[in-house]
């Protein structure tokens, strides 16, 4: 349920964000200020939505610091180490070597509840060895989510290379693609729980750490289709000039030119006329600076404004950032004046004349090349890519050269690597919480979900630096690779899961009024796992909360 809850919550988030951030707002096509804005006043609602329903919750304020404690113990047992004589069956046992029983407060306690015998530093070193099987079992877990996030950043990359378009003029943006994990958890949780479980059941005994190895599996093969897929990408895509070499295409023209370059075209959007351009809003209008340095030349968007000077040698025009160029139907306009930087000056008008020339741009993003030459009619040029279009002097009839091609991909085929990601998420993470939770002491818990959450961000920084590394220049070969360290990784996971690590299972009588809360939680993650039960029965009673059944222990 929780793990449902979350995923609820990030479907709604990952498909709302895209269309409020489509939106036009502040002068901008573009609406990130409502992209963010909105899900941070959502999150302060829900915060003080928490805060007031906090009447009802049952607190119990900590009882000690665990991760003192435990640093306490671990340096302890080090520094008994190093000054024993004797060799004991595991280094953390030498904690006890100087602990006095009579002189801990918290043993006296104990004692006075479960008799003279008990030792609850004892206990306490018990439940560290265990912590430190389960973080053991955490080392690979890092590399699972350094595949799993690049969801949102190289698999977006892939989504910006396909074509979008799925019919008509509806567009499935990359960014909303995401939408289908989350939507897809959803549908998998009780899939999985009410069919796939209880059908392997019958062949084979489930265990956590097989669960996760499968999970691991289909991470690995989802970055292997995403590689199959990157390939047929990048068949579709130009092909980039390395360092030093430049692209070059020659197109044959009959056709004498002579006159001036028109450096002054200026671009707005409207949908069926150009009256929908207004002068008197600047902000409606793009200008084209070309920009040289002596490493590389490039053109950029820009928005320019018209300050609005009587005298027009005077005029002044401010240069604002860049707007991405987004489908639609383009006019274009012939500006009286070249745009410079000036300031932040409010402007007022722009003067334009318009020249009657549309374009209509049915993808987002690409290059585009437009010449126009003598007196270009009304028809409409429409490319993905990047292209050329020339009018003759004849009949007027425009001739089109292709420059770049168009993104011929379709953005469905990401579908197949989010279902079998989403899949291996269900059998590795959700399974993970379970493992990471049930495998540990009652007074570990806090420790080993923080352990878990901590594994995500070891992936993270893992990502980063082999980005900051770039040792890629192929995107399919980058996932193709990455889908084979994830094999090895697991394979290694399955090698640990069978030789080095054995199950615990903790069960209660609520004796301790420290895990009280946790008795019945105990139950259930006795009961989740149903191949455990298959083969030692449901959990036994005892009069310890944190004791171990190692006779019952199952290996992987």
């Amino acid at each position: 349920m929780f793990y449902f809850s979350i995923n609820a919550g990030s479907m709604i988030s990952t498909f709302i964000a895209p269309i409020f951030r489509s939106m036009s707002c502040m002068g901008q096509d573009s609406c990130y200020p409502l992209a963010f804005g909105i899900p941070a006043v959502l999150m302060i609602v829900a915060t003080c939505l928490f805060m007031a329903a906090s009447f009802w919750y049952k607190k119990k304020p900590p009882s000690e610091n665990v991760f003192g404690v435990i640093f306490g113990l671990i340096f302890g047992a080090i520094g008994n180490k190093f000054r024993a004589s004797e060799k004991k069956s595991h280094w953390l046992d030498h904690y006890m070597t100087t602990h006095d029983c009579t002189r801990d407060k918290r043993c006296q306690e104990m004692k006075l509840e479960k008799g003279k015998d008990y030792c609850h530093k004892g206990q306490y070193v018990d439940d560290v060895k265990q912590l430190f099987r389960v973080l053991i079992m955490f080392l690979p877990v890092p590399i699972f989510w350094s595949l799993y996030d690049q969801q949102g950043s190289i698999w977006l990359i892939q989504g910006t290379q396909m074509d979008c378009r799925l019919w008509g003029n509806v567009l499935f943006m990359p960014d909303q693609v995401q939408v289908l994990n989350a939507v897809l958890i959803l549908v998998f949780i009780p899939i999985f729980q009410i069919i796939i479980y209880p059908i392997a059941e019958k062949f084979v005994t489930l265990t956590y750490l097989r669960k996760m190895v499968c999970g691991g599996l289909l991470a690995a093969a989802a970055f292997g289709v995403a590689g199959l897929v990157q390939t047929e990408v990048n068949n579709s895509l130009p092909l980039l000039p390395k360092s030093g070499q430049a692209y070059v295409i020659i197109y044959a023209l009959d056709y004498k030119y002579g006159g001036d370059e028109l450096d002054n075209l200026v671009f707005c959007r409207g949908d069926t006329k150009p009256t929908e351009c207004n002068p008197r809003k600047p902000s409606d209008f793009y200008y084209w600076e070309q920009k040289y340095n002596k490493d590389d030349s490039d053109l950029d968007a820009y928005d320019f404004y018209d300050i609005g000077n009587e005298k027009k040698s005077d005029k002044k025009y401010v240069l604002y950032s860049f707007k991405p160029v987004k489908p639609g139907k383009w006019w274009i306009f012939l500006l009286h004046g070249r745009p410079r930087s000036a300031g932040s000056t409010t402007p007022k008008t722009v003067d334009v004349t318009d020249l009657d020339v549309s374009i209509e741009l049915r993808r987002q993003g690409g290059v585009y090349l437009y010449a126009l030459i003598n007196d270009p009619t009304a028809d409409n040029y429409t490319s993905g890519g990047a292209g050329l279009k020339v009018y003759k002097n004849q009949d007027g009839a425009p001739i089109h050269f292709q420059a770049v091609p168009d993104n011929s991909v379709n953005i469905l085929w990401q579908v197949p690597q989010i279902v079998v990601i989403t899949a291996g998420e269900i059998l590795f993470s959700i399974t993970g919480y379970e493992f990471a939770y049930s495998q540990c002491a009652p007074s570990m818990k806090a420790v080993v979900q923080a352990a878990w959450l901590f594994t995500t961000a070891i992936g993270d920084t893992i990502i980063v630096l082999i980005t900051l590394w770039s040792p890629f220049d192929n995107m399919a070969t980058m996932f193709f690779a990455y889908a084979g360290v994830m094999a090895v990784v697991i394979v290694l996971f399955a090698f640990m899961s069978h030789f080095y690590y054995d199950y615990k299972s903790y069960v209660a009588s609520g004796d301790d009024s420290q895990n009280e809360a946790l008795i019945d939680d105990e139950d259930d993650w006795g009961k989740m796992n149903a191949g455990y039960q298959a083969d030692h029965g449901q959990p036994r009673k005892t009069s310890n909360l944190e004791e171990y059944l190692d006779e019952d222990d199952l290996k992987f």
